[in-house]
């Protein structure tokens, strides 16, 4: 029997394959990276929608200073067009995700079917 031990050392030296269970911990923690991601991308366009309200408030308030009025609709041109660029990211990060993934806002990742769940494997 110990011709048998010497062949099998071999083959372990070489690259063991990764178990199922190996490569779903590692595609959920690529899954995990990605969902902070989109929050944090979340996060930002709300912060940004926020600062655009209030830059169309104050050109409002600005009514009467054609100066400032201007001024202050350069600054909601330029939010808009940063919003839109944001929306745009968040969406390409949403899409990336597979199909039935869940998650909340603390960046907990969750599936919604066991089949979900088992096509991580193949993300």
């Amino acid at each position: 029997g110990s011709g048998a031990a010497r062949k099998r050392a071999p083959a372990g030296a070489k690259s063991k394959q990764p178990t199922r269970e190996q490569i779903f911990k590692e595609k959920l923690n690529q899954l995990q990276i990605l969902v902070k991601h989109i929050i944090q991308s979340q996060d930002l366009v709300a912060r940004t929608d926020m600062q655009l309200e209030a830059t169309k408030l104050k050109v409002q308030a600005f009514e009467n200073d054609p100066h400032m009025a201007a001024k202050a609709q350069g600054v909601v041109a330029n939010v808009e067009t940063m919003l839109t660029s944001m929306r745009a990211k968040l969406e390409d990060l949403t899409s990336q995700l597979p199909p039935g993934t869940r998650f909340d806002r603390q960046g907990n990742v969750g599936f919604s079917s066991p089949d979900a769940a088992a096509a991580l494997l193949q993300w």
